[in-house]
């Protein structure tokens, strides 16, 4: 059985983003996202309820530029450091629950800073305790092909084509992935706060083709969000 977790990020971003994935669930194949909560529109996730076939997750970050570039080079934290970080989780995850009055389906992180050990200790242990998975634990694939720049971070545009999701899905492998998503309608704040605005257009389209859905119906993969993947794993 191939089972695929389409996840849909940053979600709470802006307005746009926020139409962007709702239009990428309702109209495409997205069965999931994670939700920013100090994201200018991530108050509309209150909303999200409307849709209970879309999981909704907390996508954690790291306030301070420093202190993420620290962890994302792999630079050791004092105690006190990972502490305050413990803290912060803390603190988003109560947001998360004032904002959408549930707990998160998964938890995740911007730029994967929850795959540094000083950070993984953490997400390891609030998802023992209330059984929530994390990404990138219990063997779940991540998918990072589909995104609109190359390795060296210039923009290309086939790689979020529909001929490249095609691939993609073909390659799928037995057991569960997930593909990384960031699909959006372009405003004029995300044009103010992301280099990754464009592109995310061009994704909301690829992800909406009826191409890829009529591929994923015809080759048995199994559209999962993921609270629906995690009870498979378990």
């Amino acid at each position: 059985m191939k089972t695929l977790i389409v996840n849909a990020y940053d979600f709470g971003y802006t307005s746009g983003v926020n139409d962007g994935i709702i239009k990428a669930h309702s109209e495409g194949i997205v069965t999931s996202t994670s939700l920013m909560v100090y994201g200018k529109a991530a108050k509309t996730a209150s909303k999200l309820s409307k849709f209970p076939k879309l999981s909704v997750g907390l996508h954690f970050q790291i306030t301070s530029k420093k202190l993420e570039s620290d962890i994302c080079n792999g630079r050791s934290l004092s105690l006190q450091t990972t502490e305050k970080i413990n803290k912060e989780f803390i603190k988003q995850l109560k947001d998360f629950k004032k904002i959408t009055g549930k707990n998160p389906t998964h938890l995740d992180s911007h730029h994967h800073i929850h795959m540094s050990p000083n950070v993984k200790s953490i997400f390891e242990k609030y998802s023992k305790k209330y059984g929530i998975p994390v990404r990138g634990f219990y063997g779940v694939k991540m998918i990072k092909d589909f995104f609109g720049w190359n390795s060296l971070r210039i923009r290309d545009l086939n790689r979020i084509s529909v001929n490249n999701l095609l691939n993609i899905l073909s390659r799928l492998e037995d057991g569960v992935g997930e593909l990384m998503c960031h699909p959006g309608l372009l405003d004029k704040k995300l044009m103010g706060i992301s280099r990754y605005s464009l592109e995310r257009e061009d994704e909301l389209k690829t992800l909406t083709d009826v191409k890829i859905s009529n591929f994923i119906r015809k080759s048995g993969i199994k559209l999962a969000n993921w609270t629906e993947a995690y009870k498979d794993m378990l």
